[in-house]
């Protein structure tokens, strides 16, 4: 046996042809089996590319109920994003808001977060909508901080078609009045 060593800033994925498409190890170095004889091995280093990130809007304007409302309790929000602000196709993973105020340690109990894909481009009514027909995408309770911008690791990924719209339907479960809560800044 033998290891192999390289070296790269990119990832680097070990094959046993020049024309393998499954790759026998990752990683800067490979142990091979015992040898018995000559062997070649190629490898191929793969710049990481980094995840799409879609910003909407430039946050100039200050408001305390989208996404969440932490003074009241029980509330929702519906937000719908167009695919020309997205401008990707691919997993949603995160989510991120921008806090305006300066707050530290502001725990919000029970944030429900769904997307879905949906052709409106405008929130046509004030129904409650059904979330059965959604994918929840984060459930727990979320501790904010600010100011600046602040993420949200979704627990479930979202697979983002790059054509429809989004809809982010917020479910706020939270029991208790409780000043202290983030304002968000957005763009109108």
């Amino acid at each position: 046996a033998a290891t192999l060593t390289a070296t790269s800033n990119d990832s680097v994925f070990w094959f046993e042809t020049a024309t393998a498409t499954q790759e026998i190890a990752s990683g800067p170095s490979y142990t091979t089996p015992l040898l018995y004889g000559i062997e070649d091995y190629w490898l191929e280093a793969r710049a990481t590319i980094p995840p799409p990130i879609a910003q909407i809007g430039s946050a100039t304007l200050t408001q305390y109920y989208i996404p969440c409302y932490g003074f009241y309790d029980y509330g929702w929000s519906v937000s719908i994003y167009l695919a020309s602000e997205l401008n990707f196709s691919g997993e949603i993973d995160t989510i991120s808001y921008y806090v305006g105020n300066s707050i530290s340690n502001f725990t919000m109990l029970t944030q429900k977060v769904y997307m879905t894909h949906t052709t409106s481009s405008t929130i046509t009514n004030t129904n409650k909508p059904d979330p059965s027909s959604m994918e929840e995408v984060y459930v727990g309770d979320i501790t904010w901080s600010g100011p600046g911008e602040f993420k949200i690791v979704l627990q479930n990924s979202f697979d983002y078609n790059g054509t429809d719209n989004l809809l982010l339907y917020w479910e706020n479960w939270d029991g208790d009045y409780v000043s202290g809560y983030p304002n968000f800044q957005y763009t109108s």
